[in-house]
């Protein structure tokens, strides 16, 4: 992955409720690491990056484990999307104080990686309700949906 130094739009992307439905395929996909992703959500993911130039950071909890990770670049780069449009990761700061549940960790997360690096503009795409922090930015998906043609729209408005 590249750095995001020369990026000027970033796209937050979670896996599991925007790529990757429930119930998965397979019931424990944290074990197996082969749920397929949707071809139509990938679709639609690949409109938002040709449409709008914008790179994606993973966000998703596939990034905590380098077999998961490269999984998921692998069936990415079935859909058309490349490594090359995968610029970069979110830390992961579990252990950080203050932490409330899972949506304020991925917040902080995402919030990291946006003043270290700097970005101005960017979209969140996840089924964590994280409008709370960032209502302009997020685009909530469903996780029996995913990434539909709407939300895909959605998304491109907050990019331009």
């Amino acid at each position: 992955m590249n750095g995001t130094e020369q990026v000027n739009k970033i796209i937050f992307l979670d896996i599991d409720g925007v790529l990757c439905f429930y119930p998965p395929k397979h019931l424990d996909y944290r074990i197996n690491a082969n749920s397929d992703l949707s071809p139509l959500a990938c679709k639609h993911l690949k409109t938002i990056l040709d449409k709008t130039g914008a790179r994606i950071v993973i966000s998703s909890s596939w990034r905590l484990n380098d077999v998961y990770l490269q999984d998921l670049l692998g069936q990415l780069g079935q859909h058309g999307i490349t490594r090359d449009l995968v610029v970069g990761v979110t830390d992961n700061l579990m252990a950080a104080p203050g932490i409330k549940d899972h949506c304020h960790l991925r917040w902080m997360e995402i919030n990291d990686y946006i003043k270290k690096h700097n970005i101005k503009k960017y979209v969140v795409l996840d089924d964590f309700a994280l409008d709370r922090y960032t209502d302009k930015n997020f685009v909530k998906t469903q996780m029996h949906t995913g990434l539909t043609e709407e939300l895909r729209n959605e998304a491109i408005k907050r990019l331009d």
